[in-house]
């Protein structure tokens, strides 16, 4: 049975993030798909405007303007997704 860790002749992937490492994060199952595509529109706008040599403020606007649509549509998905209360926080079993 295969195990995950190091092994000598394992293929090596290109990374597919410019910014460079990753880290593992805990988010809500509901904000994941968005964090992650804000994350990825972050990131390509962050490499786009260094290989365009764009200013700092070239580059936030440029961000700002790629992310607004997916905050938008992120907004309008939550609003379908319930809240838990005080209350139902403390009745939810320990996991």
């Amino acid at each position: 049975m295969a195990r995950g860790g190091f092994r000598k002749n394992a293929p090596l992937f290109k990374p597919t993030w410019n910014l460079g490492e990753t880290k593992t994060m805990r988010v809500p199952v509901a904000l994941a798909q968005v964090l992650l595509a804000l994350a990825r529109e972050i990131d390509r706008c962050w490499h786009e405007s260094k290989s365009q040599n764009l200013s700092a403020d070239e580059a936030r606007r440029l961000t700002c303007e790629r992310i607004q649509p997916i905050i938008d549509q992120c907004i309008d998905e939550l609003q379908a997704v319930p809240f838990a209360t005080a209350e139902q926080k403390e009745t939810r079993p320990p996991q």
